[in-house]
Formats: structure tokens, C-alpha cells, sequence
């Protein structure tokens, strides 16, 4: 608990002053992505990650302070980071998945599910506005559904992300039976 409270710090520190899309302080954007990635894997590591997640994006730190709390969350970290120059958005994402980490997975598919939430927007104020939009949530959309295939949550009470889990093995569940009592 204590590494998720100094990435919360650190968090917030570097983000203090910027806002979202809507005009909100951006850290509330990090502990809903940290909050829904914690509930998909159960591990805090992934809230650690989910806090951290846009911090090279965002914060014009040296990575020494994320290798702070170790090399493998500084690695998910910079997993997360935008697609590189010249790298599409669909390969930043395939990248992702390839990676089969459940915490780099599951950070992504809450930050995408915070991303296109209703009501995270502001009204658009003219129609290239709304057009720009309309493409940012198809594409975080196509994203979403990209990475929730490869997710297969196991069967049974946990339902937590199995890591081992390979895309080309998606099935979808059965629906369950209904039961009309």
C-alpha cells in the first residue's frame, strides 16, 4: 500500500497543474484508471502502474524517478507511453497486447474505459471539434475492443486476467442459462 501511496505523490506532483479534456484536475484521471485496474487484476501493482501510467507522456522528469519503484513497473510504465514517432496507434496497441502483462493489459483497458466514459467530454463547439471527437472514441473504442479479447477471464469466482491467455484463444462465454423462476 505504501508504493501506491508514493505513486500517488508523485502522481500528483507531476500532474498538479494540468486539467483534462473537460477542465479537472488530470490526477482524478489516474486514480480512476488505477482504481478499475486494481479491480481487474486484484494486484497493486497495477494500481501503482495505473497512477504512473501518462507519466512520460506528461512530466518532463528523468525516468530514475519512476526506476524508483522498480525496473519492472518503470518497464510497464514506458510500456503505456504514446506510440513512438511514425508508430500508428493500432501497432502501439498490438504492442500492448503482445506483451501478455496483465497489469501493462489491464492499466490500458482502464485507461481506455476512463477515456471514452460518458460525460468526460465538454460540448463540442463546432462540427471539427465533434469530428475529432467521433475519431478519438472509435479509435479508443477499436482499441478497447482489441485488448478485452485478449483478456479471457478465467472461469469460476475470480474472474481475474489471466495471464497466459492468448489472443488467437479468445472464446466468448457461454451465456449463462436463464433461469426463469
Amino acid at each position: 500500500m505504501i508504493r501506491v501511496l508514493r505513486a500517488f505523490k508523485l502522481a500528483w506532483w507531476g500532474h498538479r497543474n494540468q486539467r483534462d479534456k473537460g477542465g479537472r484536475p488530470y490526477i482524478w484521471h489516474l486514480v480512476r484508471v488505477a482504481w478499475i485496474a486494481y479491480g481487474i487484476t486484484g494486484d497493486l501493482e497495477a494500481a501503482v502502474v495505473g497512477l504512473l501510467h501518462d507519466y512520460y507522456e506528461d512530466v518532463d522528469w528523468t525516468p530514475k524517478v519512476v526506476l524508483r519503484f522498480g525496473v519492472e513497473t518503470e518497464m510497464r510504465v514506458w510500456r503505456l507511453t504514446r506510440p513512438m514517432v511514425g508508430e500508428s496507434y493500432d501497432s502501439y496497441i498490438r504492442h500492448i497486447q503482445l506483451s501478455q502483462d496483465p497489469i501493462t493489459v489491464s492499466v490500458k483497458i482502464a485507461d481506455l474505459l476512463d477515456n471514452t466514459r460518458s460525460g468526460r467530454l465538454p460540448r463540442c463547439k463546432d462540427a471539427i471539434e465533434e469530428q475529432d471527437n467521433t475519431s478519438r472514441m472509435y479509435r479508443y473504442s477499436r482499441a478497447l475492443q482489441v485488448l478485452l479479447q485478449t483478456r479471457l477471464w478465467m472461469n469460476g469466482a475470480s474472474w481475474r486476467y489471466d495471464s497466459k491467455a492468448k489472443a488467437d484463444q479468445a472464446q466468448p462465454h457461454p451465456a449463462p442459462a436463464h433461469n426463469p423462476q
